[in-house]
């Protein structure tokens, strides 16, 4: 019983964590958006990003 537990809430957190994670490449640029609003200013450091998982995040080409 303890193990089904115990996979059920490492199966929530990873879910939690794939929907809360993202990757920014460094030709890109980035702005999260939350309900259709821009939150925050524009993302440019590359590497793994953090977001809450209600909010979107919109990629931009940054080598024009």
């Amino acid at each position: 019983m303890k193990s089904i537990t115990a996979a059920v809430i490492l199966v929530l957190l990873v879910l939690a964590a794939s929907l809360s994670l993202y990757r920014l490449d460094e030709a890109q640029q980035a702005i999260i958006v939350q309900f259709g609003e821009p939150i925050g200013d524009v993302i440019d450091e590359p590497g793994l990003q953090f977001k809450l998982p209600w909010q979107e995040v919109r990629f931009f080409d940054k080598r024009l």
